[in-house]
Order: structure tokens, then sequence, then C-alpha cells
């Protein structure tokens, strides 16, 4: 995530790296986003009178997810997708991850680094996706650094933390 340039159109994947690393950061750092987000994903009935709120969110949604099916499809063109990946059902996965992870670190900020983890789990997806070199291995990811949360380094470990593994 860190040190890749704006507007790198010939690195669609830097481009949505960047893009979530940014939600991610802004979640974590700026109250106010992180209220309309907990507000979004975890307050919010939709009874009849807030179908409006509803559909507004739907249309956000189908938005981003047709931004990352463009960044896959163009990654897909460039080579760094495996030609199997089929572009919308890639943006639905990236959008899974990244819902779910926002999701469930609003819900606990102390159970992991949205940060950090977000940015190991997002590279775990893409090396997934990346299309094999000659040598017939994947793409290598980029080592995350560690980052700091709650006083301790996030890193990659062996330990267990609950019940998960968490070793990259």
């Amino acid at each position: 995530f860190e040190g890749d340039q704006p507007g790198n159109a010939a690195d669609p994947l830097a481009e949505l790296r960047r893009g979530v690393a940014r939600a991610f950061a802004l979640t974590v750092r700026d109250p106010q986003v992180r209220r309309v987000f907990e507000i979004a994903l975890h307050k919010t009935e939709y009874v009849d009178e807030l179908q409006v709120v509803r559909d507004r969110r739907v249309a956000f949604r189908e938005e981003c997810m047709l931004d990352m099916e463009r960044m896959f499809a163009a990654a897909k063109a460039t080579g760094q997708l495996a030609q199997a990946v089929d572009p919308p059902a890639a943006a639905r996965g990236a959008h899974a991850l990244i819902d779910g992870l926002l999701s469930n670190w609003l819900l606990d900020p102390q159970a992991f680094d949205l940060e950090a983890v977000g940015r190991q789990a997002v590279e775990a997806y893409l090396a997934g996706l990346t299309a094999p070199t000659a040598a017939g291995s994947r793409q290598p990811l980029r080592k995350p650094s560690p980052s700091r949360h709650g006083g301790r380094a996030v890193t990659p470990s062996t330990g267990r933390k609950h019940g998960l593994r968490t070793e990259a």
C-alpha cells in the first residue's frame, strides 16, 4: 500500500490498494468517518421511512463495485491477474472482504489493527487472483510494514488469537 504513486493507470491494483488503505486509515483516524460507518453498518434499521437511505447505500455500493470491477478488468488486461479471473466476481469478493473487515473492526476496534490486518488480507486476496509468472509461481506480494496497535507490534506471527492462525 505504501509507496504507490497516485494516478498510476499502468498499475490498477496499486490504485485499488491505495483506495482501500485510504478507507481503512480514515476509519481508524477520523472519528467522524468512523461514526458514519458505525451508523451505516450497525445502527440503521431500513424500515419504510428509511428506504431512501437504503437505496442510497445500495447505489453507493454498486458504484464502488463498478469501480473495483473496472480496476480488476484493467489489471486482467495488463496481465496482473490470471485470465480465468472474472472481474465482477473479483469485485464482489473484494467488497465482501473490505466490508467484513470494516464491520468487524467497528464492533471491536481492539480486536485487530484495521490498517495492518486489512493490508495483509487485501494482499492475500490479490495474491489468489494474480497471474502466474513464467516460472509458474504467483507474482510475489509486498511484505506489509510492521505497525503499532494498542502498544504492540502487529506483524505476521505463528501464534493464535481468537482461535485463528495469525501467520502470513
